[in-house]
């Protein structure tokens, strides 16, 4: 059977107060006690009941004297670093209790904020809420809102591609370019393909490789003989060979 909670107030009948002094004194001094065999700990206990004019000394007068002296003697830096008084005890308890109260109070708006949004899917109208219930429906909706964002913003950054670049294809006998779109294009024979061949001109003429229009093949140049070959070779090299070439010679 649970044990009746008692009011922490004083019991205004004398004798009453005297039998509950009686019995909760017993009961402390033996906790002291237990407390002060199982710690290790010195312990000095004195207690003045109001109206009489001998005080309770425990363990004995003669211990207690003892060790409120050599609590003295410790300085007060080291005697107030750990030391718990009552009135902090009671700052201390009183916090944790209010953050207690408040932590409770939110969690049960909540509640009520969500049950309050099944009531209004289910046809409930707006104009049943008061002022409190609107502001306290709009938090809760401005909260569920930020919660979805961040959401969102978690799964693209998981979405996002990787930076490395486009893999090479399986077969060989042709080559990958990238466009100003980003999109790798693979080419069959860059030799013969016009928009390569130009592009290659381009920069060419720019950097000042070559200063004659390139040709994709044989077929197409107007020059005759051996160096128009020669010059269709040149062109279907690489950059750097054709250089090469031509400072070698």
């Amino acid at each position: 059977m649970a044990r009746k909670k008692i009011k922490h107030e004083q019991v205004y009948h004398e004798s009453k107060r005297n039998i509950v002094f009686r019995t909760r004194l017993d009961g402390f001094l033996k906790k002291a006690n237990e407390l002060s065999i199982l710690c290790g700990v010195d312990i000095g206990i004195i207690i003045h009941k109001q109206g009489e004019n001998n005080a309770i000394q425990w363990p004995s007068p003669q211990i207690f004297r003892e060790r409120l002296h050599k609590f003295l003697d410790i300085p007060n830096l080291e005697r107030t670093r750990k030391m718990v008084v009552h009135d902090r005890y009671l700052e201390d308890s009183v916090s944790y209790e209010t953050k207690n109260v408040l932590k409770l109070r939110k969690k049960n708006e909540l509640r009520q904020s969500e049950q309050l949004v099944n009531e209004l899917f289910q046809g409930k109208s707006f104009d049943e809420l008061d002022l409190h219930t609107l502001n306290g429906l709009q938090s809760y909706l401005v909260g569920m809102l930020d919660n979805l964002h961040q959401r969102d913003m978690e799964l693209n950054d998981e979405l996002q591609p990787s930076s490395c670049p486009a893999p090479m294809p399986a077969h060989g006998g042709g080559m990958v370019m990238k466009t100003s779109s980003a999109i790798p294009i693979f080419l069959e024979n860059p030799r013969t393909d016009p928009w390569f061949v130009e592009t290659v001109s381009q920069e060419q003429d720019i950097t000042g490789f070559m200063n004659f229009p390139l040709v994709a093949n044989r077929a197409t140049t107007r020059i005759d003989g051996e160096d128009a070959a020669r010059q269709v070779d040149d062109v279907n090299k690489p950059s750097w060979q054709y250089w090469s070439n031509n400072v070698g010679s």
